[in-house]
C-alpha cells in the first residue's frame, strides 16, 4: 500500500527593508531678471514629463514680499517645510499623482525679485527629518536608512556646494550673488549628514527622505 502524501501550506511574512536606490530625474529654474509675483518652475524646463509616483521639491529665495500660496499640475498636496522671509529661502515637497508635465506655481503677495529651483526624483516617497539653518553649514540627522538628502540654499555669492552633487542654480540678481541652488546627495544609512555652501551663504533647508519598507507574503507547500 502507497503511503498517503499529506500537503501542507505553510504562509509567512517577511518584512522586505527594500530600500530602492533614489535617483535625480530631472530639474528646472525660474531666474526672471526682475519683479514678478507669480513665480513659475517646471522640474522638466518644459521639455519632458514627471512620473506618478515621484518626488517633486521646490524651492524659493525671495528678496521682499511674503508668499501667499503654491498650487501644481501634478501634485495636489504640497507640504511647506519652511517659509522664509527676505533674503530667505522656502521649501516644499510633494509627490505627483500623474504623469505629464509640471509647472508649479508660487504666488507673492507683491511684484518682487524672486528666483526659484525646483527637482524630481524617483524611489521616495516620504520625509524622515528636515532642519533650516540661517548660516553656511546644515545638518540633519536621521532615524531610518534614507534614500535621498535635498538642500535647497539661497546667498549672495553662493555658487558651490560641499558633499552634495549641485543639481540647479538660479540667479535672483547679478552673478554671483542672490543664487540659489539645488542639490541631492544619495545615501542608505543612518547618520548625520551635513551640506556646506560656499561663503555668503544666507540660508539653507536640508530635508532627508525614504521609501517606507513593504511587507509582503510568501508561502511554499510541503508534502509528507
Amino acid at each position: 500500500m502507497q503511503p498517503v502524501k499529506r500537503a501542507f501550506l505553510v504562509l509567512f511574512l517577511a518584512l522586505i527593508p527594500s530600500l530602492a536606490r533614489a535617483s535625480f530625474v530631472q530639474g528646472g529654474i525660474y531666474s526672471p531678471g526682475g519683479s514678478t509675483s507669480s513665480i513659475t518652475c517646471s522640474p522638466n524646463d518644459g521639455s519632458g514629463s514627471v512620473t506618478a509616483g515621484n518626488l517633486i521639491v521646490m524651492g524659493v529665495k525671495i528678496n521682499g514680499s511674503s508668499i501667499t500660496g503654491i498650487s501644481s499640475v501634478r501634485v495636489t498636496t504640497w507640504v511647506n517645510e519652511h517659509t522664509g522671509t527676505a533674503g530667505d529661502v522656502s521649501y516644499w515637497y510633494g509627490i505627483a499623482t500623474s504623469s505629464g508635465v509640471e509647472t508649479i506655481t508660487v504666488s507673492v503677495a507683491a511684484s518682487q525679485i524672486y528666483a526659484a529651483v525646483c527637482g524630481e526624483w524617483s524611489s521616495t516617497t516620504s520625509l524622515n527629518v528636515f532642519n533650516s539653518s540661517s548660516a553656511t553649514t546644515d545638518s540633519v540627522t536621521t532615524t531610518v536608512a534614507v534614500t535621498q538628502l535635498i538642500v535647497v540654499v539661497g546667498g549672495d555669492n553662493t555658487t558651490s556646494l560641499t558633499n552634495f552633487t549641485l543639481r540647479e542654480s538660479a540667479i535672483l540678481h547679478t552673478t554671483p550673488n542672490g543664487l540659489i541652488l539645488l542639490g541631492d546627495l544619495s545615501e542608505s544609512s543612518t547618520g548625520t549628514y551635513t551640506s556646506t555652501a560656499s561663503a555668503g551663504a544666507a540660508a539653507q533647508c536640508l530635508g532627508a527622505f525614504y521609501t517606507p519598507v513593504t511587507i509582503s507574503s510568501r508561502h511554499r507547500i510541503i508534502e509528507q
